[in-house]
């Protein structure tokens, strides 16, 4: 048996955290103990030696943690299981061990029947340590009855290494029943004993029946020792009992029993969980005072108690000075994280500070979904809506996103291998009835297939997260909701349209992976999803789910719409139809025609997004028509949405889109919007740069005022669709529809010169520049219009050239003029100096004024104006308060 040690094992102590120990004199403690790694708020155990003499009991436990033998010098198995053969003689307690292993539960009395050798007591013992190492505890109480069978008394060493074997395995009841019948066998229980049943309940989350053998252990004369203690104070700090972890720690400085380091976490941790931060700091102040040398740990319990208990300077005060003492782990950073989120810090501004420095100390660690709330509620508690940016990034990495469409790939072959199964199981053949079907009145064959409806509805879920998560583009998914809806507000605020639809999918992925429940911090439920998000630190009442609540959808549209997402719109707007309550609004439907409008020319090519939303906003004017007890066949949408509609079939060249929008407008009892020149001019655009010339002049000569229908021509060119438009000038009798050659075409001409980005722009400018150059022969105007073109280009193209690169000097504002131009070849707005990295790696400009922008709005509500990609400052505000438009459609 171990000599000095009554269980004879390892045995958890400190509330079983697990086996690895920090065994250490008193001195050893007190020139300030191991740094344990463990959790912030689940400390690994540690003991102390409980006497000098106990080095052999050491040593030996040590050995049998690398897996030797103890009871004999033969330490050479490992894996008993896979070195003993059923049949092979049993002649040494090495190869008893080995069968025992083998076997299966209930076989142990069998094993030993045909064992040649006879254990003894300490032969029991050591077979039954081996046993609760391995998690046998119904082998271990085996071999005890099978002792008790043949006569072998057992003593305290058996019985407290049977005990911690049922500890081990959270059997605490097994545990209980094996002290009480050894105190009726008349076995005396020693202070190991007690230890061992103590970690046993506490491992059973039993923390009044731990308390228990506790108060049992001191009434029987045994003196608790270190490990004693140690194991009550962890198991009150995982029951959330401070009061009695503070008073059974007090007991131990009372009778100058020392402490060690994990036991001093221990203390703090359960100060932290109750917010104790006066009691926390002063057990802190008493452990630098007996030499124990605090580590990361204790430094994280401490703030966290402080964080919570109201004492935010004393938590930021530790914060510093354990990031000059100890390494900071993610545990210290989210507490000093949370001191700064918590209502009313006025720390709050320190919070990108601390987050950027936990990125640059722990590169490889990726911060908790607690610790990047807590930092998205400091900053806007802050106002420091750019720093926030760097918790989600500004750009999804490139592996992150490889490995995102790789996992949607494999979810998606998920649901059509279940969709197969639920196939096979619908057509499979009868099942043969028998009794037990007939009683039961189901068959194993209406079994599968409720199983493969089940595994498909499963599938497509887990498809659906991948999805979003695709979409996201590198935003975690694990926050809760208002934290996206604080990272919008600062997308927002940062002119980041597409990151903002990016945070929105990973909002409508959290909301699927698990409801989480309100933030601390964060602003009230009705700001966060209207756009509204007052700072300080205002207390969240609720925020609804992303993927249920119209006005998240909302907002994310009109993110689409700013920037130009008409692809994203579209599905954004599919998903509200479905997921939300009362279907699409009106102002969700506009804001994603809008998007269609603004989105570049060529990038919704054979996505049909615009008509799309044009079948939305015809289905609910009809529905909106019928609920009025009008007929749904003439109503028709608002002539606004007309003319976005139209616009988008220019710039897509979409003939069908055309050609449904006319004769909507036709059905429509409005003469005015039958000979609207812009819903005419985009329509005949769409019809010209298809080929169809005939079709084009035919629609133009709808409308007899050629002035007109060239203005709107030159409209329809400057918001993106000037190739459809010099296709149409281009052809003679769509001329002279539009009043032949004259200021009006020339201008609409030139307009259609501004149009596209990179070489679509240079051969738009080329087009043009042929077009008035023949018009020019015979007509001044459009001469003298062709050379100021070429002469625009001409400068243009040296600004370009000249201007220097990205990030020097010169292309941050020091020289005048160079703006612009930088600016035109970044495709971003000016960044000012000192603006954050993510915040400027990310910023692009809003899409140009266009007077259409906004005429998806199928309510004719008023454009939103856009000017060089900066708004005033009431539309900034009218925008972030979630500006509603109409409903009236018809």
């Amino acid at each position: 048996s171990d000599p000095g040690r009554g269980d004879g094992d390892d045995a958890d102590v400190n509330g079983g955290g697990g086996d690895a120990r920090a065994r250490r004199s008193a001195a050893t403690r007190k020139n300030g103990g191991d740094e344990s790694q463990h959790n912030h708020h689940h400390h690994q155990s540690a003991d102390a030696n409980r006497s000098p003499g106990n080095a052999s009991g050491n040593a030996s436990r040590d050995r049998r943690k690398s897996g030797e033998l103890h009871s004999t010098g033969n330490n050479r198995h490992k894996s008993h299981k896979s070195e003993y053969k059923p049949g092979d003689a049993i002649a040494d307690i090495d190869t008893l061990a080995r069968a025992i292993a083998a076997c299966d539960a209930g076989d142990v009395a069998r094993v030993l029947s045909q064992s040649q050798f006879r254990p003894g007591a300490p032969a029991f013992t050591t077979l039954i340590k081996t046993c609760g190492r391995s998690g046998g505890w119904d082998k271990a109480l085996e071999l005890y009855q099978a002792m008790k069978q043949r006569g072998v008394a057992a003593n305290t060493i058996t019985c407290s290494a049977l005990i911690n074997a049922c500890g081990k395995s959270k059997q605490w009841e097994k545990a209980l029943d094996v002290f009480r019948e050894m105190k009726a066998d008349g076995v005396e229980a020693n202070i190991f004993t007690y230890s061992a049943l103590i970690s046993a309940c506490a491992k059973g989350r039993q923390l009044d029946k731990a308390l228990q053998v506790f108060r049992e252990c001191q009434s029987a004369g045994v003196e608790p020792d270190a490990i004693t203690y140690g194991t009550v104070i962890a198991a009150c700090e995982k029951g959330r009992r401070c009061d009695d972890a503070l008073d059974v720690f007090r007991q131990m400085r009372d009778k100058n029993v020392d402490a060690n380091v994990i036991t001093y976490n221990s203390v703090l941790s359960a100060c932290d969980r109750a917010g104790r931060a006066d009691d926390a700091l002063e057990i802190f102040e008493l452990m630098r005072r007996e030499g124990i040398k605090p580590d990361k740990h204790s430094y994280a319990a401490v703030i966290g108690a402080c964080a919570t208990g109201g004492r935010l300077d004393d938590a930021m005060a530790t914060y510093r000075a354990g990031c000059r003492a100890v390494d900071p782990d993610p545990a210290l950073y989210a507490a000093a994280m949370q001191a700064c989120a918590a209502p009313g810090s006025a720390h709050a501004g320190d919070a990108a500070g601390i987050w950027r420095d936990m990125r640059e100390r722990l590169p490889d660690q990726t911060p908790g979904a607690s610790t990047a709330a807590s930092c998205v509620s400091a900053c806007e508690a802050a106002g420091n809506f750019r720093q926030m940016l760097d918790v989600v990034g500004v750009a999804g990495d490139v592996h992150d996103a490889r490995r995102d469409e790789e996992a949607e790939a494999a979810a998606n072959a998920v649901v059509t291998e279940a969709e197969a199964k639920l196939a096979r199981a619908k057509d499979a053949p009868p099942s043969v009835l028998t009794a037990a079907a007939i009683l039961s009145g189901r068959t194993a064959a209406a079994d599968a297939k409720i199983a493969a409806e089940a595994a498909l509805i499963a599938a497509k879920r887990d498809a659906r997260i991948a999805s979003l998560q695709t979409r996201a583009k590198g935003v975690r998914t694990d926050l809760p909701q208002a934290s996206y809806a604080s990272l919008m507000t600062a997308c927002e605020r940062g002119g980041l349209s597409s990151r903002a639809v990016d945070v929105f999918a990973a909002a409508r992925a959290a909301s699927f992976i698990k409801p989480h429940p309100p933030h601390p911090g964060s602003s009230s439920a009705s700001s966060a999803s209207s756009g509204n998000h007052p700072t300080g630190n205002q207390t969240q009442t609720q925020i609804l789910s992303a993927n249920s609540d119209p006005a998240w959808h909302e907002r994310a549209l009109r993110a689409a719409h700013a920037g130009g997402l008409g692809a994203d719109a579209v599905e954004i707007l599919r998903s509200m139809a479905s997921e939300c309550a009362g279907g699409a609004t009106a102002g969700a439907r506009a804001s994603a025609l809008g998007a269609c409008v603004a989105s570049p020319a060529g990038s919704l090519e054979g996505t049909r997004a615009a008509s799309t939303v044009w079948a939305f906003i015809k289905s609910a004017v009809r529905a909106h028509a019928m609920a009025e007890g009008r007929s749904g066949l003439d109503a028709r949408p608002a002539t606004q949405a007309c003319r976005a509609a139209g616009a988008c079939a220019a710039k897509e060249g979409d003939v069908e889109l055309a050609a449904d929008v006319l004769a909507v407008v036709e059905a429509g009892p409005d003469d005015d919007a039958r000979t609207d020149a812009s819903v005419l001019a985009s329509c005949a655009a769409a019809f010209a740069v298809a080929g169809d010339a005939a079709k084009a002049a035919e629609t133009l000569g709808r409308n007899a005022d050629g002035d007109a229908l060239a203005s709107a021509l030159a409209t329809v060119g400057a918001a993106g669709a000037g190739g459809s438009v010099l296709a149409t000038l281009s052809d003679a009798a769509c001329l002279r529809a539009c009043g032949g050659v004259a200021e009006g075409t020339c201008a609409a001409v030139v307009a259609c010169a501004s149009d596209g980005k990179g070489g679509d722009a240079r051969i738009n400018v080329q087009r043009a520049v042929e077009l008035l150059g023949a018009w020019g022969e015979t007509h001044a105007c459009a001469a003298a219009a062709a050379k100021r073109l070429e002469e625009g280009a001409r400068a243009l193209e040296g600004k370009v050239s000249s201007s220097p690169a990205p990030g020097s000097p010169v292309a941050k504002g020091g020289a005048p003029g160079a703006e612009g131009t930088a600016q035109a070849a970044r495709g971003s707005p000016a960044v000012k100096e000192g603006t954050s990295f993510a915040f400027a790696a990310g910023a692009r400009s809003k899409p140009a004024e266009k007077p259409s922008a906004d005429s998806g709005a199928d309510s004719g509500a008023d454009t939103e104006k856009r000017k060089g990609g900066r708004e005033s400052h009431a539309e900034k505000r009218a925008a972030s308060q979630g500006k509603k438009r109409g409903d009236g459609e018809g």
